[in-house]
Formats: C-alpha cells, structure tokens, sequence
C-alpha cells in the first residue's frame, strides 16, 4: 500500500480517540512495515504534523487534527510595525501581536485593541525610545492598569512595549515573529495587570473558545507556564474552570 494512503488511513483510524500515543501510532506502521526503524518512524511521526494529519498535544501525546490552525490577522500597521523594529534591531528576538486577535474568543468586544511588542529584558527601553524616535506617538513601555485606563485606551494605534520571556512559544508568519497560541492564552493568565480586561468569566471563555477552535498543545502552554513561574496555577485553574475541556491531557 502506498504511504499516503497508509498516512490518510492512520488518521482515519485514530480519529475517533480523543488523544493517542507515539507508541501506538508506532504499531500502527509495524503493520505494513514490520522491520520499521525508530529513526525513520521519527521522520514519518513529522510528515504527518508537516501534512496536517495529526498534531500534538502533549509530550507523546497526539490528536488527529480536525480544527482550524492558529492563523491570525496580521494587519497593515502590525506588518509594519515589525518591518521597522526588525530593521532597528536586526538578528534581535521581536515579537509582535495584537489584542484584536482575542476578540475571535471572547464573549465581548473590546473596543479598544493595541499592539504588544515583545523585546529582551535589557532592550525594552532602547526600544521604546527607538518607536518614539521614528515618531510613533502612543508607545508605552510596560503600563499599569490605571496608565492603560488613562493613556492607552482612546489613543490611536497605542503600542505597549513588553519583556519577552526567553523560550518563549512563537512563529514566524509571512516573515514576521508573533507568539503561538500558547504564549497568548499563558499571558492573558500571568498578566493581570496589562490584560485586566480579560480576566474572571471573560478569561475562561477565551480559553473554551481557543480550546474548542484549535489544537492546543498543553506541553508547550505548560512549559512556557514554568517560565512565568505560573505552571501550578494555571494547571490548578484549568482543573477548576475547563476540567472537562483538559482531562484527556493531564491527570488529576
């Protein structure tokens, strides 16, 4: 049998499971191909992520991938934005997203959106004075909530400047460096502060919508959760409010 119709097969096959092992998907392949080598398994196992066929949601953990990926709008300012910051700070760790995004997940509308930009700790203030050099009026470098409330929301295109936790989850779409999924829904979690408007009932209906929308990979979310020094809490959080959303992924 031709491997593409074995790879559709596969899929077919572990499509009616909630998550599966490697070591099943494994056996699986044992069966037309017996003397199968781990090395070239390895290959396969990213052929079918490569082909959209299944993705993975845990460490070793995979689910046949029958939701949209995490394909957001990046708008002419956003690409921009980037352009000129990638210019400034050329082979720098920038990444660049807009809180318009979560609006595809949450209950209410926010009416004002703004532009987070992601830098190293110790480029932060370089980088805000560097946007406000190149006459970018309405940049904030870290706000409180009440500096949000005040300045930053009712300001045309305002840009908040941030520390980008190192290892964090992002990629790059059509060249441009933004957060994964993940990275959004840990930060709406760990930063109260900026993402206030987000928080209580509105929090949990981000996380059920992105949840119910895309693939989440909760080995990514997690390990990027210990960066923030959150993995504990929002594994607690997630029992309490989404149990019967997670409970496939990690046990009580």
């Amino acid at each position: 049998m031709q491997k593409n119709m074995i790879d559709m097969e596969l899929a077919e096959h572990f499509r009616k499971y909630d998550t599966f092992t490697r070591e099943e998907v494994f056996n699986y392949y044992r069966q037309y191909e017996p003397n199968l080598k781990k090395s070239t398994f390895t290959w396969r196992l990213y052929d079918l992520k490569r082909k959209h066929l299944i993705q993975e949601v845990g460490e070793g953990i995979y689910k046949v991938e029958d939701k949209q990926p995490f394909k957001p709008n990046i708008d002419s300012f956003l690409s921009k934005l980037y352009e000129t910051i990638n210019t400034a700070f050329f082979d720098i760790n920038v990444s660049v997203w807009s809180t318009s995004w979560i609006n595809n997940y949450s209950r209410h509308q926010t009416f004002q959106n703004f532009y987070i930009v992601e830098i190293s700790h110790e480029l932060t203030e370089h980088l805000f004075n560097k946007l406000k050099e190149l006459n970018y009026k309405n940049v904030f470098i870290k706000p409180d909530e009440k500096q949000i409330q005040n300045y930053v929301i009712g300001s045309d295109n305002p840009i908040i400047v941030m520390n980008l936790i190192t290892k964090a989850p992002t990629k790059k779409v059509n060249k441009i460096i933004i957060p994964k999924l993940e990275k959004i829904l840990v930060d709406l979690y760990a930063d109260k502060k900026t993402f206030y408007m987000y928080q209580g009932n509105e929090l949990k209906t981000i996380y059920e919508e992105a949840i119910r929308k895309h693939t989440v990979n909760f080995t990514k979310l997690f390990h990027y959760a210990r960066r923030r020094g959150k993995e504990e809490q929002l594994r607690k959080y997630l029992k309490e409010n989404l149990h019967n959303k997670v409970e496939t992924i990690f046990n009580d």
